[in-house]
C-alpha cells in the first residue's frame, strides 16, 4: 500500500536527523510538498504525532502511509484530509480506535503490528472494504455492524479462540484468520459470499461446519494444525486450491469429489501409500500441482518418489517445487 510509484516519500535514514523538523519558526513540516499531493508515505520517521504535519492541507490526499512510527493513538480525523481512500498505520503503538472515527470515503485500513485489543468505532467509515488488523490482541470478531461493504478482513496472529462468524460478515470475500488459537469455528452459513479462508496455524484437530460453504469456497488454507482426516472437505465442490501442509492426514479419503482442485499442498502429513494417491487423485484431470514432500511416502522413496507421482498422475504439471511439464 505504501509503495505506489510517484508517491512522495520520507524515510529516516540518519537517526540523528529529522527530515520532518522545521528549519525556521515560521515554516512547518511538507511545506515544500505541493497542495495536490494525492500519495504520501511517511515511513519510519518516529513520529509520535501528526497534528504538526498539517495534513489536512492537502485537500487531493487520497493515499496515506504512516508506517513503522511512534504514534499511540489514532489520527483525529479532523487533522486528515476528508477524502482519504487509504490509511496505513501498520507498526505503530495504537491501543485504541476512538469514537466519532469518520472517514467517508476510506476503503482501505491498515492497523497490522498495534496493540488493539477490540474492533469498534468504525461504523461511519462505510465504505471500507479491506481492513487489516494482523499482529493485535484481538480476541473476538465484533465492531464490523455498519461496514456492509467489507471484502476483506485479515485477523491474523491475534488471540481468536473460537471463530465466531456473526450476520454482518455476510459480504466477506477473503477471511484470515492464520495464527490464532482457534479450535471451531461457528456460523460460517451466513459467509454465502465468501471465496478464501485461512486457518493456518491454529488448533484445529477437525474439519467440521464447511458444508454451508459448498458452493461459494474456492481457496482453503488449513496448513500447520492437528488435523487427522479430510472427511469434511468432500462437499466443497467450487474448491481450487487446499492446503493441508503439516497435519497429521494418513490418507487423501474422498479427495477426488473436489473436481475443481487444481492445487493440493499436502506436505509433511503421514500419507504413505501411493495406491491412496492413486485412487483418490487419478480422476482430478484439473489438478495441475501437488506437494507431498514431506511425508513417509517421500522419504522412504526419495529416489524413485517423483518418478511414480508422474506415473500415477501423467497430467501433472508441478510435484513439490519441481515443474515436470510445462
Amino acid at each position: 500500500m505504501c509503495l505506489r510509484s510517484g508517491a512522495l516519500r520520507l524515510r529516516m535514514h540518519d537517526a540523528h536527523e529529522d527530515p520532518l523538523e522545521a528549519t525556521d519558526e515560521d515554516e512547518w513540516p511538507l511545506a515544500d510538498y505541493p497542495a495536490d499531493t494525492e500519495t504520501l508515505d511517511l515511513i519510519h520517521l518516529k513520529l509520535k504525532e501528526v497534528v504538526s504535519l498539517h495534513l489536512e492541507r492537502f485537500l487531493e490526499l487520497k493515499v496515506l502511509c504512516l508506517r513503522q512510527n511512534q504514534l499511540e493513538e489514532f489520527p483525529e480525523p479532523r487533522t486528515l484530509p476528508r477524502g482519504l481512500e487509504e490509511l496505513d498505520l501498520y507498526d505503530n503503538n495504537i491501543t485504541e480506535i476512538p469514537e466519532y472515527t469518520t472517514f467517508g470515503e476510506l476503503h482501505t485500513l491498515d492497523l497490522s503490528f498495534n496493540c488493539i485489543k477490540h474492533i469498534r468505532n468504525l461504523e461511519r467509515c462505510k465504505k471500507l472494504k479491506n481492513l487489516y488488523f494482523v499482529q493485535n490482541k484481538i480476541s473476538q470478531i465484533t465492531g464490523l455492524e455498519e461496514l456492509e461493504g467489507l471484502v476483506n478482513l485479515e485477523l491474523g496472529a491475534n488471540r481468536i479462540r473460537v471463530g465466531v462468524v456473526r450476520h454482518d460478515m455476510a459480504r466477506i470475500n477473503e477471511l484470515w484468520l492464520g495464527k490464532n488459537k482457534i479450535t471451531k469455528l461457528k456460523g460460517l452459513e451466513t459467509l454465502q459470499n465468501l471465496r478464501i479462508l485461512s486457518l493456518q496455524s491454529n488448533r484445529l484437530t477437525s474439519i467440521s461446519g464447511l458444508e454451508a460453504l459448498a458452493n461459494v469456497l474456492e481457496e482453503l488454507y488449513l496448513s500447520h494444525n492437528g488435523i487427522t482426516s479430510i472427511e469434511g472437505l468432500r462437499m466443497l465442490r467450487r474448491l481450487r486450491v487446499l492446503d493441508i501442509s503439516n497435519n497429521k492426514i494418513e490418507n487423501l479419503e474422498h479427495i477426488n469429489q473436489n473436481e475443481d482442485l487444481q492445487e493440493l499442498w499436502a506436505s509433511y502429513n503421514q500419507l504413505s501409500d501411493f495406491g491412496n494417491i492413486e485412487k483418490e487423485c487419478k480422476s482430478m484431470k484439473r489438478l495441475v500441482t501437488i506437494y507431498l514432500e514431506g511425508n513417509p511416502l517421500q522419504k522412504m522413496n526419495e529416489s524413485t518418489y517423483r518418478n511414480k507421482i508422474r506415473l500415477i498422475l501423467p497430467w501433472i504439471k508441478q510435484i513439490d517445487a519441481t515443474y515436470v511439464q510445462i
